[in-house]
Parts: C-alpha cells; structure tokens; sequence
C-alpha cells in the first residue's frame, strides 16, 4: 500500500516537474532535464518492486493452500488411524477367515478324472479313504463326518509344503498340513501343523513315519 503511494506521488511529481519548467520563458536546463530522468528511474523501480512484492504475495499465497491441503490430509489420516484404534476387534471367524494357508500340489491331473452319468472315477493307483473325527484341529477344512481320499507318494521329494500328510503318531493317525521341510544328519523331514492349531507339531516326521498324502476331500 505505502509502495503503491509513493509510486503515485513520484508519478504526480514527474507530472508536475513536466509540465513546470524552470522559467516560462526559457527551455529546460540540462539540471531540470536531469531530475526529470532520475523521478522517471525511481518510478519505473518502484513499480517493478511492486510486481516483486504482488508475485511474492501469490507465491505465498499457493504455498499456504499447499500446506493447508497437507495438513487437511495428515489430520483425516490420524483420525482414521484412532478410529481404528478405538474400533472394537474383530470377530474370530471373521479373522480366521483372513488366513491363507498354503495350498498343496495336484495330485490328480484332470485327465485322472472322469465324471460319468452315476459315478466318478479317479484314475489313481493306491487310493485309501479315512474318515475324520471330531479333533477341530484342521477345521474348517476338515471336520467330523467328511471322507478324505489318499494316495502313497512314491518319494521323499513328492511332498511339498501345503500337502495334507497322514501319519502315525503314538498309534494314531494324525491328518495334519505340511508346514515346513528340513533337512538333517538322518536326511529329510517334515514339520505339520493343524490349519486350526496356534502352533507347530511338536514332532519331527520321517518319510518312513508317513502313510499317505490327501488327494481329495468328501463332505
């Protein structure tokens, strides 16, 4: 604003001085013509100073719509985030839903399968079938009353992780998901865990100990 006036009042005076010679009857000197040049410099500074100043004034103005923006999205980001603080935990079901556990092999290719009008046959040597009961340990997967149809694998190597062994364990036969494969001094084994269990087997499973790989689950 003061800026603004003292480029008008300079404007005035250049106005004036202009229009006022030193005397009526001569021409301007060569001092008058001098003042005339230097009043005509400081206004043109003066409003090139004001254009600095007015895209100061908008430079400024955009960073505070920036920084207002960054503000406006850090305070919903910690909203959100106390919300879900303070949001009541899930339900069990629904977080066991959200556990993904690996998935075994194929076993069976498609062309070992033929669907008839009455039947349904696997084109599998060996198959076995052995009926769960109530553990809970491998649920939802596998509950009481559901079949689950087996093969013998050929090789240590045949089983990966996610395959569902069958094995025997203190003269039980325990249906429980490969977790992790090993190695040691008296060669390769396996860790199992129920997908429904908190925790790894406490046992060390051999191949020998191992009496069939589930190809198939009946509900």
């Amino acid at each position: 604003m003061r800026r603004t006036m003292l480029v008008s009042l300079l404007a005035a005076s250049l106005l004036v001085f202009s229009c006022t010679p030193s005397s009526p009857s001569q021409e301007p000197s060569t001092e008058d013509l001098d003042e005339f040049l230097r009043l005509q410099e400081q206004i043109i500074e003066a409003e090139e100073l004001d254009q600095d100043i007015l895209q100061q004034n908008i430079d400024l103005g955009r960073e505070h719509e920036q920084i207002s923006e960054q503000v406006l999205e850090l305070s919903e980001e910690l909203g959100n985030q106390t919300r879900q603080k303070l949001s009541p935990p899930s339900h069990p079901s629904e977080e066991s839903k959200e556990v993904e556990h690996p998935s075994p092999k194929d076993w069976v290719s498609e062309d070992q399968i033929q669907i008839q009008q009455s039947r349904v046959v696997l084109d599998v040597k060996g198959v076995e079938k052995y009926y769960i009961f109530d553990t809970n340990s491998m649920d939802p997967l596998l509950d009481e009353g559901a079949t689950i149809l087996t093969a013998k694998p050929q090789d240590e190597t045949d089983i990966t992780v996610g395959d569902i062994l069958v094995y025997q364990h203190e003269m039980l036969n325990v249906v429980h998901r490969v977790a992790k494969i090993g190695q040691d001094e008296q060669g390769m084994y396996y860790i199992t865990k129920g997908d429904n269990n908190l925790f790894e087997d406490d046992v060390i499973i051999r191949f020998d100990n191992i009496s069939a790989v589930v190809i198939g689950i009946l509900y």
